[in-house]
């Protein structure tokens, strides 16, 4: 009972595996602020539902997307960046359909209530 009181107060963390959306990584060959890198992709009509920026010297950009990110508004992130930044632009998109994230939740639950029992 309690565990089920402390995620109703602190509700769950789910990462696009369960929720859908996209996550790109974007590392480049100098430092951005978290401000700048969430600034481009808005310019590029793509906003990110969250960013972070980290790594050495914070060159390296962790964006999340809510809905999935086509090849048409990734290719718009990506030449945005690279108009800023050059051809040094190296990424990795990893996208979650909405069908199998369904999936996931509902085998993740199932899995949960026979660990319970």
């Amino acid at each position: 009972m309690r565990v089920f009181l402390y995620y109703q107060v602190h509700k769950l963390n789910l990462d696009i595996d369960f929720t859908a959306g996209t996550a790109l990584d974007i590392d480049l060959n100098q430092a951005i602020t978290q401000d700048g890198a969430t600034s481009i992709m808005t310019d590029a009509w793509v906003p990110p539902a969250t960013v972070a920026v980290g790594g050495k010297g914070d060159t390296h950009i962790a964006a999340r997307f809510d809905q999935t990110l086509g090849p048409a508004n990734l290719q718009k992130v990506l030449m945005a960046f690279r108009a800023k930044y050059g051809n040094n632009v190296v990424y990795e998109e990893n996208t979650a359909d909405p069908a199998v994230a369904h999936d996931f939740t509902i085998r993740a639950f199932y899995a949960l209530l026979a660990a319970i029992f």
